[in-house]
């Protein structure tokens, strides 16, 4: 008896010391961090709106054949020439291609390592049918810019140029050299644009301490327990892509003389199985770091969750598959997303295609989810090979959140929006920056502006649009990072 009651005390202060380190973990990271100065009001040049709309009524449209009206593009560059002349005067310009465009603003300090800024001024195709204003009207209203590339990415792109005219126009000099890479085919995977570029950086033997891309925004309503306050994202990580094809073969003939399985009968076997065999779900550094930097704001309940997420890592999982939204942070995906077969009601086709793309997290690869897709596809008679419908890449790895890089954007990100949070995330779709992991350790992936649900659907979709107040933000935004990188980091001599 003696023995058992010793055994139940051991288990009861071995649960009580369990409960204890919870606790106090969910104690320690529950403290919020340091609320940085907002950051000052500027005096913006004049007609910025104006200027930005104008630039949304040249429909640069990109084509995955390149068949564009290379006109509009032509008319574009002329116009950033006209509208932002001290750039151009002051900046070292190349032209690379027929779709990229580099400008080397010197600082005065070569000691320090440059750092490099992305957008791209190619968009998708849009249709009158739907919106409110034609897509490439670039109608302004009391509160919005209305267009296609308001959000995606004219306005990164044009609030850049804004925002180095202005501190050309009041003498600045930076200490720290500003790259700024702009490519016109982003839409379809920037082979002419970013990756010619990086391959003039490469040879120059430059290495950047950090570049920033399009990414994550600022975002309203995405955590109820945050309630008004902004949730502003980073991309630390982004996605893999890989595109497949799955080709059925069987007999052709009259439908009311059928083999025993036609290549559609195949290839819709293959394709249930594939969607029953999902990806399993996996936590990631990147997905750590948002559930981190979430915990000081939770309620303590979920807090309780967050902050000793090793723990309860399996209950986040259920957490967090449940929603399509958040589902692909934590997983593989894939997505059956076309599919040809027959051509007549009554006949069958020799032939019957899918392709698959798959959105793959760091720690899986391209090689392993070809072997996993064939050995799938095999037993249904179903071939599987890459598609060249897209580039494929495999993931990129997160970067750290604890640099001194990154403790400078997220001052000035939540310096623009007081009591904002600042939140690291994986990036699900493709961007150009995923040619520049070779020329930095630190990639940024953040559009200073915010957005709620309405807003991100309007992306590559209809009624695409932008609040005045926050392009005029995001120059400010821009204004003193900019400034900011004149300041050292400690592994700069």
């Amino acid at each position: 008896m003696e023995t058992l009651f010793l055994v139940l005390y051991i288990a009861i202060g071995l649960f009580l010391v369990f409960l204890a380190i919870i606790i106090l973990r969910t104690i320690i990271k529950g403290k919020k961090p340091e609320t940085p100065e907002e950051l000052p009001e500027i005096k913006l040049r004049d007609n910025v709106v104006e200027r930005l709309s104008e630039f949304i009524q040249i429909p640069t449209v990109s084509q995955a054949d390149y068949n564009v009206d290379k006109s509009q593009f032509t008319k574009l560059e002329e116009k950033l020439q006209k509208e932002f002349p001290l750039m151009y005067k002051n900046l070292e310009f190349e032209k690379i291609g027929e779709f990229g465009l580099l400008f080397k603003w010197q600082g005065q300090d070569e000691n320090l390592q440059p750092a490099l800024f992305m957008a791209h001024y190619d968009v998708v195709p849009a249709e009158d049918e739907g919106w409110d204003y034609p897509p490439f009207s670039g109608k302004i209203t009391d509160k919005y810019i209305y267009g296609r590339g308001t959000l995606d990415i004219k306005q990164q792109l044009i609030a850049i140029f804004e925002t180095v005219e202005q501190l050309l126009s009041e003498n600045h000099k930076p200490q720290r050299t500003l790259y700024f890479a702009f490519g016109g085919d982003e839409e379809v995977a920037g082979k002419e644009g970013a990756e010619k570029i990086v391959k003039t950086l490469k040879e120059r033997n430059l290495n950047f301490t950090f570049v920033m891309d399009e990414g994550g925004l600022y975002n309203s309503g995405s955590m109820e327990f945050l309630g008004d306050r902004l949730l502003g994202v980073v991309g630390m990580a982004e996605k893999g892509i890989l595109f497949l094809n799955l080709t059925a073969k069987g007999k052709a003939g009259h439908s009311s003389q059928p083999p025993k399985h036609t290549s559609i009968g195949k290839l819709s076997a293959a394709i249930k199985e594939l969607e029953k065999k999902q990806y399993p779900l996996r936590i990631g550094q990147t997905f750590r770091d948002l559930i981190t930097a979430l915990t000081p704001y939770a309620p303590f309940g979920i807090r309780i969750l967050f902050a000793n997420q090793h723990i309860f890592s399996p209950l986040l999982k259920k957490v967090f598959s449940k929603s399509d939204v958040t589902r692909p942070l934590i997983q593989t995906s894939q997505s059956v997303t076309m599919i040809k077969g027959g051509i007549k009601e009554n006949t069958i086709p020799a032939k019957a295609q899918a392709v698959v793309n798959y959105r793959i997290l760091p720690g899986e690869n391209i090689e392993k989810i070809l072997k996993r897709t064939r050995k799938i596809c095999k037993k249904y008679d179903v071939e599987v090979e890459m598609s060249d419908l897209w580039p494929s890449n495999n993931a990129i790895p997160s970067c750290s959140t604890k640099t001194e890089q990154f403790a400078r954007l997220d001052k000035a990100m939540r310096g623009l929006y007081p009591g904002s949070v600042t939140t690291p995330f994986i990036m699900i779709g493709a961007s150009d920056s995923h040619f520049y992991t070779d020329l930095t350790e630190n990639i940024f992936r953040f559009t200073p502006v915010t957005a709620d649900s309405v807003d991100l659907n309007s992306i590559h979709g209809k009624n695409e649009r932008l609040k005045i107040k926050d392009y005029k933000k995001a120059i400010r935004f821009y204004y003193h990072f900019f400034k900011s990188l004149d300041e050292k980091f400690t592994t700069e001599k």
